[in-house]
């Protein structure tokens, strides 16, 4: 705080490989004192709370949240899409994207949602002055420039600003049932049998014009040029969609920055990679502790049976133990998420890994581990 001024120290994030020039590729991160940092952290935790309490934000926002990451929608999806296969549907996935969402944010439209999401006490009043009168100074090689007002968005880099971000997004997911976010990234989801396209392609038209609306009202800008068509189907043929304006196209492109880095060679030193199955492995294993061992609400239809050991005259059942592994004729159900990582879990569990009283953390490391040394 300086002259109640909330004033942030800022440092030059570029992304590699991007022109000096381009503006967009330059973001602001906020660096603030490391008691300010731990402030935060406590007030974070009790309006996260708060919001839980009230179930204030939707179940189909993932991201920036206690148990709910990148692998767990993905899960999800995955169940949605095979199911659509396996009823003989077609799917729609559009994967939208948002200009600067945290740059953009429009402060007073913000306000009023957290007044909506606040209900009562001083959750309003403690958020309103955290994002008023703030100002930032920039560093670049050691020059320090002007101290500018911030007019617009959420600081980035301090614990607040993906808490805000959720609170702001919220609404869009109530308005559209059929869309789920991860951070700032939004996808929609439709399944149709060939009967139903025409109905399916009006339905998607008005549902993309609705987010329009939404995104004009709030202030929230969609970029077309980034937004993604996928159409999952046994036979041929896709729906044609626009979206502000510009017709869309599926698309299966490596990202942008991937590609810089592919075509300039410059990835600094050589790091220890691990290949792409051997991390979806991890998440899959991680997701299935999650069902399993923590319980986790959201996840729970994909929750297995563990698989009794008989005692004398009784059954038990192992603590943790194995998961019953069940039988599927088809090659496409041998591949789903449930029988190929019920199988990993039994391995893992006949190697002599104990998961009693753990967590998380110690499962990731020791799976890991694990992975590593079957090589």
């Amino acid at each position: 705080m300086r002259g109640g001024q909330h004033v942030a120290q800022s440092l030059e994030n570029k992304q590699r490989g991007a022109s000096a020039q381009k503006r967009s590729c330059v973001h602001p991160v906020s660096l603030l004192p490391v008691l300010s940092k731990v402030l935060e952290s406590v007030v974070v935790s009790k309006i996260t709370n708060h919001l839980d309490r009230h179930h204030f934000l939707s179940t189909r926002k993932f991201g920036f949240r206690q148990g709910r990451s990148a692998a767990d929608l993905h899960l999800l999806l995955a169940s949605i899409l095979s199911a659509a296969l396996d009823q003989e549907r077609d799917t729609v996935v559009v994967a939208l994207d948002i200009e600067g969402a945290f740059d953009h944010v429009w402060k007073e439209a913000l306000i009023t949602k957290l007044q909506a999401a606040s209900r009562a006490g001083s959750l309003l009043p403690l958020l309103s002055d955290y994002l008023s009168n703030r100002h930032l100074r920039v560093t670049v090689g050691g020059r320090e420039f002007e101290v500018q007002p911030i007019t617009a968005g959420v600081p980035q880099g301090s614990c607040p600003g993906p808490l805000v971000w959720n609170v702001y997004i919220n609404d869009l997911l109530h308005l559209i049932p059929n869309a789920r976010a991860y951070a700032d990234d939004v996808t929609l989801t439709q399944s149709y049998r060939k009967q139903e396209e025409n109905a399916t392609q009006s339905q998607l038209s008005d549902t993309l014009s609705r987010i329009i609306a939404w995104g004009n009202m709030w202030q929230v800008k969609f970029a077309p040029h980034k937004t993604q068509l996928l159409h999952l189907s046994r036979t041929r043929g896709a729906l044609r969609l626009n979206f502000n304006g510009a017709a869309l196209t599926s698309q299966d492109e490596v990202q942008d920055r991937a590609t810089r880095l592919i075509r300039s060679g410059d990835t600094g030193p050589e790091p220890h990679l691990h290949t792409l199955q051997h991390r979806r492995d991890i998440a899959g294993l991680i997701v299935l502790f999650k069902v399993q061992e923590d319980r986790v609400s959201h996840l729970q239809p994909f929750k297995q049976p563990r698989r009794l050991s008989p005692v004398a005259t009784r059954a038990v059942v192992q603590t943790p133990g194995e998961l019953i592994q069940r039988r599927y004729r088809t090659c496409l159900e041998q591949r789903q998420f449930t029988n190929t990582y019920v199988k990993m879990w039994n391995a893992v569990i006949a190697s002599g890994i104990n998961l009693e009283n753990t967590n998380v953390v110690w499962f990731k490391k020791t799976v890991n581990a694990w992975l590593m040394s079957k090589g």
